[in-house]
């Protein structure tokens, strides 16, 4: 399994407007990502892939979007 040091997918562009809540939990990811705090960059991907659940529902978010915010900040922990 490859080790990466940031789990963070810098590859993904994100080039749309996010939601100010989420927003905030990507500074809080990219945060916990630099100081390798494991448990608060766990709890803010957990609280984007379910906060886009309910922005796509409410037509602010494309699946194609929340994937792609799903892919940059939360797929590689769990590929880790």
């Amino acid at each position: 399994m490859e080790k990466v040091d940031s789990y963070i997918d810098d590859s993904i562009i994100i080039d749309f407007e996010i939601p100010p809540v989420i927003q905030e939990f990507i500074k809080a990811i990219e945060e916990a990502d630099k100081t390798k705090d494991d448990g608060l960059f766990l709890n803010n991907t957990d609280y984007i892939e379910n906060s886009t659940k309910n922005y796509v529902i409410d037509g602010i978010l494309t699946m194609e979007q929340r994937e792609r915010l799903i892919k940059k900040y939360c797929v590689r922990w769990w590929n880790s």
